[in-house]
């Protein structure tokens, strides 16, 4: 019966692997790899000090060389000093991460939908970026713009902003059987949601929309609902008392609205009321939010801010001209990066003002943050990602030299030593063992997010 249970579980992981991306396909086993935790978005460096304090042999390493992977992709990165391809100790590398949303999370579910929340990841708040270097010239880097001739361009007259009031006030275990325990799998609802909005009850939520730019186009009202209740659910969306959107849904399920309003219905501090209106004898009607996002036309007066995510509007001008008010950059450097673009963009300050040429490559919105010197983040920790080495375990190699493992043990690493006595018992019984260290499978399959589940499912994916 075991044997059997375990054939059809392999014929689904089979079926399954076809659709899947191998989250490791990023990675050269031969090439050195060094981790940095990463828990907040925003522009990063790491000095040359840094480098060196971790162990890394600058002196042979060219910089051209030099990369960062985040997520399973390169990150476009600068490298002060690198064209003389030799590390300086004034030189340094310089990324910006601008997506810890949780996009593994997402792999659990079924439907996308059923995420809770696609902002908070369930398992942890810290991901790894990983360093490395090849024999390539042509790895990805952010190009620098100097250009501050203003002449003949009009400025912008607003931006694109967005604000996102993430909702944690508990965290709900998605679909519940009769007896009130969750269902085994991930399921609808299931990860951080706001408090629970009762029968007849009205949940208001504040969100801060300064500056808007009433001639601009219309502002989106995106957000996600989900019942917590065992019936059917009908809810009100409002913004300042203006009805957006009714919608009605069925019982642990979700629904992900988006709506366009005017932006003439936004004030500094915005509302956005959640209402349940359904009448039952029962008087039961339990729904939660995740999130409640504005994005509207703003001016580019920045509230004093020290640093800012915005959008450059479509448009199909060469550059765009932003003069930027009431920004604080603390006495230091301000630059612009356009993050679709990879461009490192010169501010140039003039009379209380920042200015800039931003240049359009696509002619649609463009994600962009200003910033300064001062609002720039050194990395915490540079560390090898195998403990003393810095070689990533090639599981697929190892699994070749078994020949079609069919005994898979996961452990951590302190118990390795024990996992393979082990192993070796199972083998002299006849079995081709693995012996699977669960760190190196969050390093490698899951991003660096550990105690991620996910990291087991991806490895069987791959291997089978």
């Amino acid at each position: 019966m075991i044997k059997l249970k375990f054939t059809s579980l392999l014929f689904l992981i089979v079926v399954f692997s076809s659709i899947h991306a191998q989250e490791n396909s990023w990675i050269n086993y031969s090439q050195s790899y060094y981790k940095i935790p990463i828990f907040k978005k925003g522009v990063y460096r790491i000095s040359y000090t840094q480098l060196v304090s971790a162990g890394i042999n600058v002196t042979a390493i060219n910089p051209l060389n030099v990369q960062i992977f985040i997520k399973g992709k390169e990150l476009p990165i600068y490298i002060q000093g690198e064209n003389d391809g030799v590390f300086n100790s004034s030189d340094y590398i310089e990324f910006i991460v601008d997506n810890l949303n949780a996009d593994l999370d997402t792999k659990l579910f079924s439907n996308s939908i059923d995420q809770g929340n696609p902002y908070i990841s369930m398992f942890s708040d810290t991901i790894n970026c990983f360093l490395t270097w090849n024999n390539s010239t042509n790895n990805k880097r952010m190009e620098v713009e100097t250009d501050v001739n203003f002449t003949n361009y009009t400025p912008l007259n607003y931006c694109i902003y967005e604000v996102n009031m993430v909702h944690k006030d508990q965290f709900s275990g998605g679909v519940l059987t009769t007896f009130g325990w969750s269902v085994p799998e991930y399921s609808s609802g299931e990860g951080y949601l706001g408090g629970n909005i009762n029968y007849k009850q009205t949940r208001n939520y504040t969100l801060n929309t300064p500056f808007v730019y009433a001639n601009g186009p219309d502002a989106t009202l995106e957000t996600r609902i989900y019942g917590r209740s065992r019936n059917m659910h009908k809810t009100r969306l409002q913004i300042e008392n203006n009805l957006i959107n009714d919608t009605t849904f069925n019982r642990y399920g979700g629904v992900e609205i988006k709506k366009s309003f005017s932006p003439n219905l936004l004030k500094n501090n915005t509302i956005v009321s959640y209402i349940n209106l359904l009448e039952n004898t029962n008087r039961e009607d339990i729904t939660a939010v995740s999130f409640t996002k504005i994005t509207y036309p703003r001016t580019f007066n920045f509230g004093n801010q020290s640093e800012m995510w915005f959008q450059i509007p479509a448009n199909n001008s060469a550059k765009d001209f932003v003069v930027i008010e009431n920004f604080n950059p603390n006495n230091s450097t301000v630059r612009i990066y356009d993050l679709d673009a990879a461009k490192r963009i010169v501010v140039q300050p003039i009379a209380g003002t920042y200015r800039a040429l931003i240049p359009n490559f696509n002619n649609g919105e463009r994600r962009c943050l200003i910033t300064s010197d001062f609002m720039i983040q050194n990395v915490s920790s540079i560390t090898p990602v195998g403990g003393n080495s810095t070689r990533f375990v090639n599981y697929n190699e190892l699994a070749q030299q078994i020949n079609e493992p069919n005994y898979i043990i996961i452990t951590h690493t302190k118990l390795l030593n024990a996992a393979q006595q082990y192993a070796q018992y199972r083998n002299d019984k006849g079995f081709k063992t693995l012996v699977l260290d669960i760190e190196q499978l969050y390093l490698q399959h899951a991003w660096g997010i550990r105690k991620h589940p996910y990291a087991i499912r991806a490895f069987i994916l791959e291997m089978f």
